[in-house]
């Protein structure tokens, strides 16, 4: 297997210019660099990213926390989150909660047995302590649609409450009175925060909170499908407001 030294012979550059050409550093002229790529590619090479890892100081690594990954949200997050890492050189260790919210100080621990250099959370809050230890030991956590009880975690949030006021202000403006939730999973905070904007909208309306239905499930077609199959007084709802895209698409198709 060729190494960097194997490279540098072939292109007849020192080690620090192949160095330099493999991680788009320094000065080096566009004919050295055509000179260390032919190389590379004749000689078959691969960097080692162990070695990279050790002289850099990094693993060049993220890792990514995810509830549910199978959801819409979930996997359109997931490939944007691998792509814009490639460009950086960076890859993803992804551990998928698959709803059990009980397995985050697992796989929290492997991360950092994995030495990642970052965490992106985007679980369920079980395990807000070890979170909270982590990133007090210095490595950054960013937290993706999960609303957390501490604000030393560093979030990326929509405005939940404000979202589903817009919503159930426009169904109240068409003259909809009687309005069901289908919301998702009750112990996922979005959930909870969402229906809670949910009532105090329609009380904002003058309506009360006993008029109105709230059924919990889960962010998934099928949810949405059976809710409105096994719904007995179906016709007693003039509108239907849904919490995902998914959940929708099930709605409209029963």
């Amino acid at each position: 297997m060729a190494n960097i030294k194997d490279v540098a012979n072939k292109a007849q550059v020192s080690t620090a210019t192949v160095s330099y050409v493999i991680n788009k550093k320094g000065k080096v002229s566009d004919k050295l660099i055509s000179k260390v790529n032919q190389a590379i590619k004749e000689l078959n090479y691969h960097p080692s990213r162990i070695a990279r890892s050790l002289r850099k100081g990094k693993t060049m690594t993220i890792g990514l926390l995810m509830d549910d990954i199978s959801n819409q949200f979930g996997a359109e997050f997931t490939r944007g989150l691998m792509s814009a890492a490639r460009q950086k050189d960076y890859n993803v260790i992804i551990s998928n909660l698959d709803r059990k919210g009980d397995e985050e100080r697992d796989f929290l621990n492997q991360f950092l047995s994995q030495q990642v250099d970052g965490i992106i959370y985007s679980g369920y809050g079980t395990a807000e302590d070890k979170l909270l230890e982590i990133e007090q030991n210095g490595i950054p956590i960013i937290a993706v649609d999960k609303p957390l009880i501490s604000n030393q975690i560093s979030s990326v949030l929509i405005d939940n409450r404000q979202s589903v006021f817009t919503v159930v202000d426009y169904l109240v403006r068409l003259g909809h009175k009687q309005i069901c939730y289908i919301a998702g999973f009750p112990d996922n905070p979005n959930t909870i925060i969402r229906a809670q904007a949910f009532l105090d909208c329609l009380v904002q309306h003058g309506f009360t909170n006993s008029d109105q239905s709230i059924i919990y499930g889960d962010y998934s077609l099928l949810h949405g499908y059976r809710t409105i199959i096994d719904l007995e007084d179906i016709k007693k709802y003039s509108a239907f407001f849904c919490a995902d895209d998914m959940v929708a698409f099930g709605t409209m198709s029963a």
